[in-house]
């Protein structure tokens, strides 16, 4: 794309125009100003006659839309160049025929939508749009807001995920069981609980510091995610401490799931740098029973179950049985 805003006449082809013709003493320079302010705007502007015919695009649009294996000389042009997938292409123009209609049933009225398209740096953007007739032309105004969504999207993760193991946290762990309860309330389908502390984790921290006990929390998840099984969840409640929640499992199973955590996590010595860290786990665990009115009551059995292994001796796992 040349540097020069005013130039890429393949991409203009009216580039004056209508819009920036006439002499000096007939109000080129007032127009030539507006051309100016409208390259400089950091939104894409393009501007289509009644035919769709490409009358104007400013820089911004060509920072998007300014293909190097075609130019767009009409509106329809754009279509397999932004959608290389004919079935996205095919649902997009269904969505652009049905606003385009709107459009025209109502003069004047500003349309709005958001599409993932492919730009001209061959990655997939997102760009919101909103456009409308003025008469006999048609204006398109184009917002680039994939960095927003990104950070969107980074935010909802982190509303979910603890940033040290990339696990769940508290929160989703949370969600997830409500639902979990909610499943067992209205066709009695099982589920467990378990909850999992690391074993003198106090004395890690005291005797390496909290960078090495960081290091310790992380690769125990890294185990539990390894010994868990798929639709499991696993999340870091806080601290030192873990939860698992395990859909559609009565007792057995779920004390199945407790040994093998403790084997994984258990077996080998933690390799830390130089060092070799063993390291035990304390589990917890009960299963949903007709006496809980919530969640709630399943979580405090299964912490009193995890407080009674801790107080036997650490390193073992205890079931609080449904009353």
């Amino acid at each position: 794309m040349a540097d020069d805003p005013h130039e890429a006449p393949a991409r203009r082809p009216l580039p004056r125009g209508a819009l920036d013709t006439g002499p000096d003493g007939d109000g080129t320079r007032p127009r030539r100003a507006l051309m100016d302010i409208l390259h400089a705007l950091p939104v894409g502007v393009e501007i289509y006659d009644g035919d769709f015919n490409a009358v104007f695009f400013n820089k911004a649009a060509d920072d998007l839309f300014l293909y190097k294996e075609q130019v767009v000389f009409h509106h329809d042009d754009w279509w397999e160049l932004g959608f290389p997938d004919p079935k996205v292409r095919a649902v997009v123009i269904a969505e652009w025929e049905q606003v385009l209609a709107q459009a025209r049933k109502v003069p004047g009225s500003v349309q709005s939508g958001e599409w993932d398209v492919r730009c001209r740096d061959g990655q997939q953007h997102n760009v919101r749009f909103r456009f409308c007739f003025l008469g006999d032309i048609y204006v398109f105004v184009l917002f680039d807001i994939t960095e927003q969504r990104r950070l969107e999207a980074e935010l909802r993760r982190l509303a979910n995920v603890d940033p040290l193991t990339e696990t769940f946290n508290r929160r989703r762990f949370v969600t997830e069981a409500d639902a979990a309860f909610a499943a067992w309330r209205r066709n009695r389908r099982d589920f467990a609980l378990l909850m999992l502390d690391i074993d003198h984790f106090k004395a890690v921290n005291d005797q390496h510091g909290h960078g090495i006990g960081d290091d310790v929390i992380r690769l125990v998840a890294s185990r539990c995610q390894r010994a868990i099984r798929e639709g499991d969840v696993l999340a870091r409640m806080g601290g030192e401490e873990f939860a698992v929640l395990l859909p559609d499992t009565g007792e057995a199973d779920a004390r199945r799931v407790a040994a093998r955590l403790t084997e994984s996590i258990s077996a080998t010595p933690l390799a830390i740098d130089s060092l070799r860290l063993p390291v035990g786990v304390s589990i917890g665990g009960t299963t949903a029973g007709d006496a809980d009115e919530d969640l709630d009551a399943v979580l405090r059995r299964a912490d009193r179950a995890l407080y009674a292994a801790k107080n036997a001796g650490r390193g073992r796992v205890m079931f609080y049985a449904v009353g």
